[in-house]
């Protein structure tokens, strides 16, 4: 089980979106998946059974959301009005003035 949580994170580091960063994403692409392996070596089958569990189902989401947004970026957004209401101070009359009624 743990070789296999190890594996299955590679393969989800390889289907998400990338950051802006290169390195950081190379770092994380092959140090997370070994890490986790290392840690699940050494923890109890529940806990590794759990984390596997998750990423399965969080590559399910990935590739739904890829999937997803794939099909809503050929569409043109729509153009959004801009409204400004001008902010209009009302003045003071000459009967308004304090302390005359």
């Amino acid at each position: 089980m743990p070789v296999a949580t190890g594996l299955l994170m590679f393969v989800q580091q390889k289907i998400s979106p990338t950051p802006q960063d290169s390195q950081q994403a190379k770092m994380m692409l092959y140090m997370m998946p070994i890490m986790f392996t290392g840690f699940t070596l050494f923890v109890p089958s529940g806990l590794t059974l759990y984390i596997l569990t998750n990423t399965v189902l969080a590559m399910g989401h990935q590739m739904w959301m890829n999937r997803k947004d794939h099909g809503s970026m050929t569409q043109e957004p729509a153009p959004v009005e801009a409204k400004v209401e001008a902010k209009v101070e009302a003045k003071p009359r000459k009967g308004d003035r304090k302390g005359k009624n």
